[in-house]
């Protein structure tokens, strides 16, 4: 009877700090084209609609350009798959709907916001809440 072979754990090299960075770019891609399309197709202007497909389509692109890179560096990609951060101002937008003056901020400070975020995300809550009476700056 012989014994089966002896299964070694696949050896991953540790994630550096370039890696990280690359996959937050490619990412942030992905959450880009995901909101194009969204935007696309929920826009009842005809023209706007043609316009967010051209943008998703660039977003594509750029998606193809890091995951040649990755490739050339032997880094998995993973699966395309946008952002819960995406999502959600998707849904947003397709709630709210997508006006010219649909402002989103969304800095780059983690759960940390800057206070002039975190005022203008309560000054629009109360806006929206409150009838719409109070103009958001």
């Amino acid at each position: 009877m012989s014994t089966p072979p002896s299964k070694e754990p696949e050896y991953r090299a540790p994630i550096d700090r370039t890696t990280r960075i690359w996959r937050q770019h490619w990412q942030d891609e992905i959450d880009a084209q995901h909101l194009y399309r969204r935007l696309a197709e929920s826009s009842p202007d005809r023209e706007k609609r043609s316009l967010y497909r051209k943008f998703a389509d660039v977003e594509r692109q750029h998606i193809a350009i890091w995951e040649q890179i990755f490739a050339e560096h032997a880094i998995a990609a993973g699966a395309r798959r946008p952002s819960l951060r995406a999502r959600v101002l998707a849904g947003i937008a397709r709630i709210f709907g997508a006006r010219d003056s649909l402002v989103a901020y969304y800095p780059t400070a983690g759960h940390d916001f800057p206070d002039e975020t975190r005022w203008r995300a309560y000054h629009f809550l109360d806006w929206w809440l409150k009838g719409r009476k109070v103009p958001v700056p």
